[in-house]
C-alpha cells in the first residue's frame, strides 16, 4: 500500500465518520481536485507547498489564506495542514486519485482504464462505460486517455483484464495468424 493510498483511506474514513452523506464526500473531493489544480497553476503556491523552505506552520497559513473564502468543510483543511506538516503534500495529486479509487470502491464500483487513439466523446466513453458496468455487474469508472501508437480504435483494462479492440492489436493478431 502506497503512502498516498494510506493517506486517502485516513481521509475516506475520517469523510465518513464525520459527514455520513454522499454529497459532503463530492464536496470534499471537488476541494481536493481545485486544489490540486491551483496548485498545479502557480509555480510560487507549488514551491512554498511542496518545498522545503516553508515551515509547516508557514504552509498551514497558505493554507489558511486559500481556503478563507472557501466552503470547504473544516476536514479538507485540516487534512491539508497534515499533509503539509508530515512533508507530504506533494502527494496531494496522488491522494486524490487514490481516494476516488477507495470511494468507487466502497459504493461497489471499480476502476478502469481507457486508452484510445484519439480523444473520445463523451458519449462514446457513457457507452463504454455502460456496456462495461452491465458485463461486469459493478459501476465502472474509467482514467480516459489517448495513445496515437494504437492507430485506431479503444483499448481497456478493467478488473485486471484488458479488452484490446485496437487496430495496432488486429494486425498483430493477423500477422500472428499468416505466419504460422
Amino acid at each position: 500500500m502506497s503512502v498516498a493510498h494510506s493517506y486517502a483511506k485516513a481521509l475516506y474514513e475520517a469523510a465518513i465518520d464525520s459527514t455520513k452523506t454522499e454529497l459532503q464526500l463530492d464536496q470534499i473531493a471537488a476541494e481536493i481536485d481545485k486544489l490540486v489544480a491551483l496548485v498545479a497553476g502557480h509555480k510560487e503556491l507549488r514551491i512554498v507547498l511542496n518545498g522545503p523552505l516553508a515551515s509547516a506552520k508557514e504552509k498551514g497559513a497558505v493554507l489558511d489564506a486559500v481556503f478563507s473564502k472557501s466552503e470547504a468543510p473544516k476536514l479538507v483543511l485540516d487534512f491539508l495542514k497534515l499533509l503539509a506538516r508530515k512533508g507530504r503534500f506533494s502527494e496531494l495529486p496522488a491522494v486524490r486519485e487514490a481516494f476516488y479509487k477507495i470511494r468507487l470502491a466502497a459504493n461497489g464500483g471499480m476502476a478502469g482504464t481507457l486508452v484510445s487513439a484519439e480523444q473520445l466523446a463523451t458519449a462514446d466513453i457513457e457507452e463504454l462505460t455502460n456496456v462495461f458496468s452491465k458485463k461486469l455487474g459493478k459501476k465502472v469508472a474509467f482514467e480516459v486517455s489517448t495513445d496515437s501508437s494504437l492507430l485506431a480504435g479503444v483499448k481497456a483494462h478493467v478488473g485486471g483484464v484488458t479488452y484490446d479492440g485496437t487496430l495496432r492489436a488486429e494486425l498483430e493478431r493477423l500477422r500472428d495468424r499468416l505466419t504460422i
